[in-house]
């Protein structure tokens, strides 16, 4: 099955909002490709069950217990400034809707890898 997925549309001038939308959407639809090349060797990662994880396979892996491939994802808002950014939704898992939010920590300004993210769900 693939992922119905609706970006938020706010992201065209900004590179950066752009990047954060596009790890989002590659965390909650497990796109490890994407991820293997965006994420530093050491990136930690923290899950709405109290799981951590450190270094790029471990996240990988641990992402990939995150659930089943979504019928659904909806960025609404994509934001960053500096080497923070954040991203919301909803995201629909075996006809249940939920809503999410995602926070990331860049490793340089330039927001060109991952080094942290944060994963809320309710």
């Amino acid at each position: 099955m693939k992922t119905k997925i609706t970006l938020s549309g706010e992201c065209g001038n900004s590179p950066k909002n752009a990047f954060a939308e596009k790890v989002a959407v590659a965390v909650l639809a497990s796109d490890s490709q994407m991820l293997t090349q965006a994420l530093t060797g050491d990136c930690v990662a923290a899950f709405p069950d109290g799981r951590e994880a450190k270094g790029v396979e471990a996240v990988l892996a641990a992402i990939a217990d995150l659930g089943a491939t979504p019928e659904a994802l909806t960025i609404t808002h994509a934001i960053t400034h500096g080497r923070v950014g954040a991203v919301n939704g909803t995201i629909v898992r075996s006809g249940k809707r939920t809503s999410f939010a995602l926070f990331l920590d860049f490793r340089n300004a330039k927001a060109d890898s991952i080094a942290a993210i944060s994963l809320y769900r309710d």
